[in-house]
């Protein structure tokens, strides 16, 4: 709780610094700790590692919320970030604890992720708010308002970093955040008592933790720049130099690249995780579709996904069985009908049924289902099946 003291009285240029390397050597030393030099321990390390960052992460965004001071907001909103890494890594203790390799080495990238989108989008906040305090000569939020006609450059930067430290896309802090949603719904398949307790409630301290932070980034952008002139300071604000903006537009640019395209980054990401001792194997190709998962197939999509499925498990359009090269069309077009079917009530259910099979072919001996009719199916990309069997097997199960 050292930071909400010390950055209000750091200069902001050495506050970002602070919030984008000084805070992560904790998260790399504990990273280095537990991943390489001790050995595997028991699945309570994670599961106390990650009761930790829930309760971080919801005491940093509570004061963060009530606080008015502007470099607080900022401080208490690192607090509730690093309590997110920790979630992640706390995660990937818990499930190599209990067994889940890939779980494990998603769980650890979804933790270096948000560790490096947070150092960005905090970076270009700090510096805002040194801009800010510099054109108002006040630091708190009270006496701010109407910022926006008189520093438009600081306030359009702002809203680039409120916006991605709202988990908002296209922004940074969505896939990071997006990712450890989906790696606590997909530990919470398994049937072991303590994942059945204890990834659920983890899930509803994240989604909470995601509201009030998006609360909190409304509130920063608001109160600062928008309606009118609450002092003579912001009255007289004047917008920051040259090289103070150009200073601020470099960490946007990267906020919105990683908010993109964040599988930029996920190989350099998986690399290290090999390193520090989980198996990242085919964990590259997986995440290479976590990328553009947000882009949902529409219905009409998934019907003629299914149609082009079953005209090929047919014969007709091609035989199923002739040999494709990887790279062809007609490779691609049925690798884009695998990761396409959901099991939505349309017609094409058989598809669904098959593609299920798949999953429970692929799946840990605990998630269940019946394995018949896994042999009856022409293989497809393993990538893709153990994407789909890690991230939503439930899902898949209620809905086929």
């Amino acid at each position: 709780m050292w930071l909400p003291r010390a950055h209000p009285a750091a200069p902001s240029h050495v506050s970002a610094l602070m919030s984008a390397a000084m805070v992560n050597l904790g998260v790399y030393g504990l990273a280095r700790l537990v991943f390489d030099l001790l050995p595997p321990g028991p699945p309570w390390w994670g599961g106390l590692l990650l009761a930790a960052g829930v309760v971080t992460a919801l005491t940093g965004v509570l004061y963060s919320v009530a606080e008015t001071h502007l470099k607080r907001v900022l401080a208490y909103s690192t607090i509730e970030n690093l309590g997110l890494v920790f979630i992640g890594l706390g995660f990937a203790l818990l499930m190599r604890g209990y067994g889940y390799g890939p779980l494990a080495s998603m769980g650890l990238v979804a933790a270096l992720l948000h560790t490096l989108n947070h150092a960005v989008f905090k970076n270009l906040l700090f510096l805002a708010a040194g801009s800010v305090v510099h054109g108002t000569h006040s630091a708190s939020m009270e006496a701010f308002g109407g910022l926006i006609k008189r520093m438009p450059a600081t306030a359009l930067f702002s809203l680039v970093g409120a916006l991605a430290l709202a988990g908002l896309p296209p922004l940074n802090g969505f896939p990071s955040e997006w990712l450890t949603f989906q790696l606590l719904v997909a530990g919470a398949q398994h049937t072991a008592p303590a994942l059945a307790i204890l990834l659920p409630l983890a899930l509803a301290g994240v989604a909470l933790v995601a509201g009030l932070a998006a609360v909190s980034a409304v509130r920063l952008f608001g109160i600062t720049f928008l309606a009118l002139p609450r002092s003579d300071g912001a009255r007289d604000a004047h917008e920051a130099s040259a090289i103070m903006i150009a200073a601020m537009a470099i960490p946007a640019v990267i906020c919105i690249a990683l908010g993109v395209a964040p599988t930029l980054v996920i190989p350099q990401l998986s690399r290290i995780v090999s390193d520090l001792g989980q198996p990242a194997g085919p964990l590259k190709c997986r995440l290479r579709a976590v990328g553009a998962a947000g882009r949902k197939p529409s219905l009409a999509g998934r019907d003629r996904a299914a149609r082009r499925h079953r005209r090929a498990r047919r014969g007709g359009c091609g035989a199923a069985g002739r040999p494709r090269a990887p790279g062809s069309r007609r490779s691609r077009v049925e690798l884009r009908a695998d990761r396409s079917i959901a099991p939505q009530r349309v017609p094409g259910r058989r598809v669904c049924r098959a593609a299920q099979a798949r999953l429970h072919g692929l799946l840990p001996s605990d998630a269940g289902g019946d394995r018949r009719g896994a042999s009856r199916v022409a293989p497809i990309s393993f990538a893709l099946i153990r994407l789909r069997a890690d991230l939503d097997p439930w899902m898949e199960q209620i809905l086929a």
